[in-house]
C-alpha cells in the first residue's frame, strides 16, 4: 500500500485505543463501501451532508482483500 494509506485507513476502520497503528475492521461497513464504490464523509463545508467520495484502485484492493478474508483487525507499521 503507498504510504499515503496510513492516513486514509480511518475511512474504512476504526483506531485501536492505546494501540497505535493497530485498527479494527467493521467488515459488513467495508463491503457497502466496496459494491458502492464510494465512501462517506460529512462534508466540511456542510456539516448537515455527506460528501461521497470515490475509492481508489488501491482502497479497493484493500477492501476486497479485507471482505474476502473477513478480516477482523490490522496493524500498520
Amino acid at each position: 500500500m503507498p504510504d499515503r494509506f496510513r492516513t486514509e485507513i480511518v475511512y474504512f476502520a476504526d483506531p485501536l485505543p492505546g494501540e497505535r497503528g493497530s485498527y479494527t475492521i467493521d467488515t459488513p461497513k467495508c463491503r457497502e463501501i466496496l459494491d458502492d464504490g464510494v465512501f462517506r464523509l460529512v462534508s466540511p463545508l456542510d456539516s448537515e451532508g455527506l460528501a461521497e467520495i470515490e475509492i481508489s484502485e488501491d482502497q479497493e484492493r484493500f477492501l476486497e482483500w479485507v471482505t474476502e478474508y473477513k478480516v477482523a483487525a490490522v496493524k500498520i507499521l
